[in-house]
């Protein structure tokens, strides 16, 4: 369907709501495992220091004054605080979770796209394909968004 120049200068909503909203399910996808990866990574790392300093742990007391000799012990103690916070902190976030639902809604908004450009699904032998498309966009952002509510941890007013 080729539009004339006029109508090419005009935006449809229902399109460009549903490219919006393509384009935010991507972005929050991304950003959610980017978040995940960098604390994963951080928590792994950390975990991975601990056996390598405890094997040098006697090696380095003779290097360090007598005033600092707890210091490994309390680099170890850090250490494994860190991991346990690491660990609460995607336990509260989701990040995980998250990226993989904001991807699940993303491919499911593209899917519906298709649908509606090849006339297929609810879009078969429908008079108002727009008005349909409006209308699915819609309730899948909404149900999306429920979802999202409804698997959110929940922040503490204080």
């Amino acid at each position: 369907m080729h539009m004339s120049a006029p109508e090419e200068a005009w935006t449809d909503p229902t399109w460009a709501r549903l490219e919006e909203q393509i384009a935010w399910y991507e972005r929050r996808a991304a950003a959610a495992r980017r978040s995940y990866r960098r604390v994963k990574i951080t928590e792994i790392l950390l975990a991975a220091s601990l056996p390598l300093l405890a094997g040098f742990q006697d090696d380095l007391l003779p290097l360090l004054p007598p005033e600092a000799g707890m210091l490994p012990a309390v680099a170890f103690a850090l250490i494994g605080i860190a991991i346990v916070v690491l660990e609460c902190i995607l336990q509260l976030n989701q990040h995980e979770r998250q990226s993989i639902a904001y991807q699940a809604n993303g491919d499911t908004l593209k899917h519906e796209k298709f649908l509606f450009l090849a006339d297929a699904g609810p879009y078969a032998n429908v008079e108002d394909k727009r008005a349909r498309l409006a209308e699915r966009i819609e309730e899948l952002v909404t149900q999306a968004g429920w979802d999202t509510l409804r698997h959110r941890p929940r922040r503490v007013k204080g």
